[in-house]
């Protein structure tokens, strides 16, 4: 599923150097149902932040039998970036964050959310 940032034809590069990284953990009773209302719902309305330059999803593999790479109670991470951390500061204090905060309060019940602003930087590209 793609959404497109207002006022951009196809996505910019994640070249900014700064992210908000949210994983929403389960318990979940219907993990594809909160998954599903999530991705319908929420990155829309996270695209409307201004200056924001990416909203990304991840939803996980089904990894359950490969060893280390387990982790059974994430159910799904967004992460949205900005330019700097002035750029999320602002875009919270807008009226988008209330729409946001509306939106997952319809979220099917699930475990606990984890939010956290993070300085990227490139340290390896091929």
């Amino acid at each position: 599923m793609h959404f497109d940032i207002p006022g951009h034809e196809t996505p910019p590069p994640r070249t900014a150097p700064l992210s908000f990284v949210v994983r929403y953990y389960g318990p979940v009773k219907e993990v594809g149902a909160f998954a599903n209302f999530y991705m319908e719902n929420h990155p829309p309305i996270v695209a409307k932040f201004p200056n924001i330059r990416n909203v990304l999803c991840y939803l996980p593999l089904g990894w359950r039998d490969v060893g280390e790479v387990t982790d059974e109670r994430l159910v799904i991470g967004n992460e949205v970036v900005f330019d700097d951390l002035e750029s999320l500061k602002g875009a919270l204090a807008t009226e988008v964050t209330e729409e946001a905060i509306a939106d997952s309060e319809q979220f099917e019940s699930f475990g606990y959310s984890s939010h956290h602003a993070m300085h990227r930087e490139m340290v390896y590209r091929k």
